[in-house]
């Protein structure tokens, strides 16, 4: 990034009087935002911090015990803090730091961060947030928040995906004015530290913070695979879609973006994961477009004949029940519906520590034989071969298979 572009950015220090009135803290109230996250003791982050905005505040919380670093590239932004504390009790708590266009440039280690309405000012916004990240002790909370005006959903959504690669789980989605807002938190081991077994259980079905770090992993290596298999369906309009095994819910866009009129049902039997998933998808639930719902899928308590389709990706290794589950998905779908599975093949997983416990793996031959078995009429199997990341961060060699079949009623 260059200075110059960088600099085109920033709200310049002469109209900083826009950023910190009495007007703006009626509406952004820096108490109200953020008195559930700071606690006395705190190291706390204002990166961005402009004219203080915030970081007054923040100061008067922390109440004499802990620090608040107020980060700016304007020197200009910085004075005007420098004014706000001189001769009082905060000059002990708040400390100013010039950081350059290339770096926030804070070496101490700290619990919360705030970015508030800057993230977006970046131009190399991957560099700035693992810089970010890298600054939170475990457990640790970052506060986003970006302007509706200026950052849209997706590109927000960007920005959450980028943390979560460094291992962060999304806490909560709080309501700013005129703003998206999400705090993460910091989890205290990353993913090649979880032992196999757990791992394995964890895939299955995500629990707690953990969970939630490792289904940021699986998005990572299930991406190939959701863009394979449904590239090869096609979805009517106001069809009835069934998403069974949805996990944070981060692939639910795609559906949507091949069709925007069908009326997709997500299903997963995680609740961390149903929580995360109505919040990453609200904008498709207001318009009535997506349902999230939490329950196992072998009983299911939608009405026979229900779902045009039923969509699964990288689920069946962990059908416990198989006739059951494939029985219960029978039930639901109408008459010549289609059931389509995404799934990688024994043969790719099999050597994985955390496939040993706890996956049911199979050869395309016995999927195929299975899906039979239990009444469904296969219609074609496709297969791609491609290089992917996998859950531990590793590169391998992969093979993406998707199976498209039929639920046929035959005539007595």
């Amino acid at each position: 990034m260059t200075n110059t572009n960088q600099q085109n950015h920033l709200c310049p220090a002469w109209g900083a009087v826009g950023l910190d009135n009495t007007f703006r803290k009626r509406l952004q109230n820096p108490q109200k935002i953020l008195n559930p996250y700071i606690k006395t003791g705190m190291t706390v982050l204002d990166v961005g911090c402009g004219p203080g905005f915030f970081t007054i505040e923040i100061a008067k919380m922390l109440n004499g015990s802990g620090k608040v670093l107020a980060a700016d590239v304007q020197e200009a932004m910085l004075d005007k803090i420098r004014k706000k504390i001189e001769g009082t009790d905060l000059e002990q708590t708040v400390h100013l730091h010039k950081s350059d266009f290339e770096s926030i440039d804070v070496v101490e280690k700290v619990d919360f961060v705030l970015a508030f309405w800057m993230v977006h000012e970046v131009r190399n916004q991957k560099k700035f947030l693992n810089e970010l990240t890298s600054l939170l002790n475990p457990n640790g909370l970052i506060f986003i928040i970006e302007p509706k005006g200026h950052v849209s959903k997706k590109q927000f959504n960007t920005e959450i995906d980028l943390i979560k690669e460094n291992g962060f789980a999304v806490v909560k989605s709080p309501k700013v004015f005129f703003s998206r807002a999400v705090v993460l938190t910091k989890l205290s081991h990353s993913i090649n530290e979880i032992n196999p077994t757990e791992l394995g259980r964890q895939l299955k079905k995500p629990t707690g913070k953990t969970g939630l770090m490792v289904a940021g992993n699986m998005n990572i290596a299930n991406e190939q695979i959701y863009d394979f298999v449904l590239s090869q369906i096609n979805m009517n309009d106001h069809s009835k879609i069934l998403e069974i095994g949805c996990g944070n819910g981060k692939f639910i866009p795609k559906f949507f973006s091949l069709n925007s009129n069908i009326q997709l049902t997500a299903l997963d039997y995680s609740d961390v994961m149903c929580s995360e998933a109505k919040t990453l998808n609200k904008a498709f639930i207001d318009t009535n477009q997506l349902v999230v719902q939490c329950e196992d899928a072998v009983e299911m308590s939608f009405p026979d004949d229900f779902f045009d389709m039923v969509v699964t990706i990288n689920t069946v290794y962990f059908w416990e029940q198989k006739e059951k589950q494939l029985n219960e998905i029978m039930r639901v779908l109408k008459n010549d519906g289609l059931f389509v599975i995404g799934y990688r093949p024994k043969s790719v997983m099999k050597d994985f520590p955390s496939t040993q416990e706890v996956f049911n793996l199979y050869e395309p031959e016995d999927m195929q034989s299975l899906i039979k078995q239990n009444g469904f009429e296969i219609i074609r199997e496709t297969r791609q071969s491609t290089r992917r990341t996998a859950v531990d961060g590793s590169q391998i060699q992969s093979i993406d298979i998707c199976l498209v079949v039929r639920k046929t009623i035959k005539e007595n």
